[in-house]
């Protein structure tokens, strides 16, 4: 993905966060952090992206996360944004982390 502003089309976001543990206890914690398509569509626009191949570190850390997926620059990824402001973006072949920095938390607000 190029660190130019992306073209972002046909977001969705799932029901239930596919990364969440499952647990009563985080199902509760987490269960005030849901995103709309606009905050989705601000945190791909405006977070800045890094490759990383060991995403699995962010996990125990963030726990609530949301899912989903969207159309960007003509491709399909799957994303992963945890509360925090800590989210992965990727396909079969690419992986990013997306960090969202001041800016981003800015125009994102209720994802840091």
């Amino acid at each position: 993905m190029p660190d130019t502003e992306p073209d972002i089309s046909r977001i969705r976001v799932d029901a239930k966060s596919k990364r969440m543990d499952g647990s009563a206890e985080m199902i509760t914690r987490c269960s005030g952090f849901v995103l709309s398509e606009k905050l989705v569509r601000d945190f791909l626009m405006y977070a800045a992206r890094v490759k990383d191949d060991n995403p699995d570190k962010y996990y125990r850390v963030l726990p609530c996360s949301s899912t989903g997926n969207a159309i960007i620059n003509g491709k399909k990824y799957f994303w992963v944004i945890r509360a925090g402001g800590v989210g992965e973006i990727f396909t079969g072949k690419e992986h990013f982390i997306a960090v969202c920095g001041k800016n981003c938390c800015d125009k994102a607000p209720g994802i840091c």
